[in-house]
């Protein structure tokens, strides 16, 4: 097994409670295993900076608003496969949680307790239909957007 948190992942999605923010009853998490090469990544995109100048040059002082984050993934739409997650025009309804567990099931996976989903759907003759999954983060009521942990699935 490799030391880094590379390779063939898993992702876990489980749609939340939107009064409680908790998985929702009866929701079954949905597992994906079969995932386009290589299309799996974590964008992060820096928070923007506040600033104070001075006259004259420098800061009084400076803030950073939080980073946000989106996780993209695409799956094949093959013959008679189904959306892990259905849509309307690209728009998924309510939140969900998403766990991806690297290769490595020993190293540390990606942890996002809330966000929302949406989907577009692509063709290329070279390589056929996908679904591009995009979970946009968002913000939790206290804490970090996302975790690095080691995510067990069973």
């Amino acid at each position: 097994m490799a030391n880094l948190a590379w390779g063939k992942p898993k992702i876990r999605i489980t749609e939340l409670d939107p009064t409680t923010g908790q998985p929702a009853a009866g929701a079954t998490p949905i597992i994906i295993t079969d995932i386009v090469a290589g299309s799996t990544q974590l964008t992060t995109t820096k928070g923007t900076v506040r600033e104070a100048p001075l006259e004259g040059g420098g800061f009084a002082d400076k803030a950073y608003n939080r980073n946000t984050y989106a996780l993209e993934f695409e799956l094949y739409a093959s013959k008679g496969k189904t959306k892990p997650v259905e849509d309307v025009d690209g728009v998924v309804s309510g939140q969900y949680k998403i766990e991806l567990q690297p290769e490595d099931p020993t190293v540390e996976g990606i942890v996002i307790n809330k966000s929302i989903l949406s989907v577009e759907d692509t063709y290329s003759a070279e390589i056929g239909t996908r679904w591009k999954y995009t979970a946009d983060v968002l913000a939790p009521e206290t804490g970090s957007s996302i975790s690095f942990e080691v995510v067990t699935f069973t």
